[in-house]
C-alpha cells in the first residue's frame, strides 16, 4: 500500500495553489502509472476533466468519467485502472486544521457531494481563482469551498422523503421542464410546499436547480473530441449556443471554449 502526502498525486503535477490549509492540483495522467492500492494524508475532491479511469474502493467501483467529482477521506484506500489516455483532474485537498477552523467534517464534506447539483461548478470556480491568483484569491476558494460545504449540508440526512423524490426525479428528467404541479404530484405534497421549502433543502431556486444539471450532463459533452458546442447547447436543452454559453460561464467561471481548452 502507497501513502501520498499532501500534494502527492500519481501523475504529473502541472499546477498547485496554496491558499491557507486548501490546496488545487492540477494533475495530469500521460502514461501508465502506479496502480495499486494507495491513499492520500489529507481529504481531498477529485474533479475529472479529461480521460478518466475505473476506480475502485474497498466496497465499491465506478467509472470515473468527464465531469464526475469524486470525494476521498483521509487514508482513504483505492485504487484506478484503465486510465485512458491524456487524462486530465482537479484536485482540492483540504487539511484537517481548516477543517476544525471553519467547523468542517469530511462527513458534511462527502455526503450529497456527488448528488449535490452545482458542486462541480463550484470547483472549477475555485480553479478560476486559482489561474489568476491576486491577493484576494485564496479567500475566495475559501470562500467557494465553504459554499461548496453548505450545498452538500442543503442535502443532509435530515431533508424530507419528498425532497429526495423532487431531486431524483429532476436528475432524472433534467432534459425536460418539470411543472410545478408535477413535481406535487411526484413529492406528493402540495405546490406551495414545494415553493416554500426547495430552495431551503436543495440550496437554490427550481430553474437554477435545472440549469446547474444541464452544465453538468455539458462537461462531459463538450471535452469530446471534435464536439460542435450549437450541438452540445441543444443536446442539454438551451435554446441556443448563445444561451449555452451565458449559463455555462456564469456557472463554472468559464466560457466553453476555455473550458474545453483546459
Amino acid at each position: 500500500m502507497l501513502g501520498l502526502k499532501k500534494s502527492e498525486y500519481l501523475g504529473t503535477n502541472r499546477r498547485s495553489f496554496q491558499a491557507a490549509g486548501v490546496t488545487l492540483v492540477d494533475t495530469v495522467y500521460t502514461e501508465r502509472v502506479f496502480d495499486g492500492w494507495h491513499c492520500h494524508e489529507n481529504a481531498h475532491i477529485t474533479f475529472v476533466v479529461e480521460g478518466g479511469n475505473r476506480e475502485h474502493r474497498s466496497s465499491s467501483e465506478t467509472v470515473a468519467s468527464p465531469g464526475k467529482l469524486l470525494f476521498y477521506h483521509s487514508h482513504e484506500l483505492h485504487r484506478n485502472s484503465n486510465t485512458s489516455f491524456p487524462s486530465k483532474n482537479l484536485n482540492v485537498e483540504i487539511e484537517s486544521a481548516f477543517m476544525q477552523q471553519h467547523g468542517l467534517t469530511e462527513a458534511t464534506l462527502a455526503h450529497g457531494l456527488n448528488k449535490r447539483a452545482g458542486a462541480a461548478h463550484v470547483l472549477l470556480q475555485m480553479y478560476k481563482e486559482a489561474l489568476h491568483a491576486d491577493v484576494f484569491s485564496a479567500d475566495s476558494i475559501h470562500m467557494l469551498l465553504l459554499d461548496l460545504a453548505t450545498l452538500s449540508d442543503a442535502g443532509s440526512y435530515k431533508q424530507p422523503l419528498w425532497i429526495t423524490r423532487v431531486a431524483e426525479y429532476l436528475q432524472d428528467h433534467w432534459s425536460a421542464s418539470p411543472a410545478l404541479h408535477e413535481l406535487a404530484l411526484v413529492a406528493g405534497v402540495s405546490p406551495v410546499t414545494i415553493s416554500k421549502f426547495f430552495p431551503r433543502y436543495l440550496g437554490c431556486t427550481l430553474g437554477e436547480y435545472m440549469r446547474r444539471l444541464k452544465v453538468e450532463r455539458a462537461l462531459g459533452l463538450v471535452k469530446q473530441p471534435g464536439a460542435d458546442l450549437t450541438a452540445v447547447a441543444y443536446a442539454c436543452g438551451f435554446a441556443d449556443q448563445s444561451h449555452f454559453t451565458r449559463v455555462f460561464k456564469g456557472q463554472t467561471g468559464f466560457l466553453p471554449r476555455d473550458y474545453r481548452r483546459l
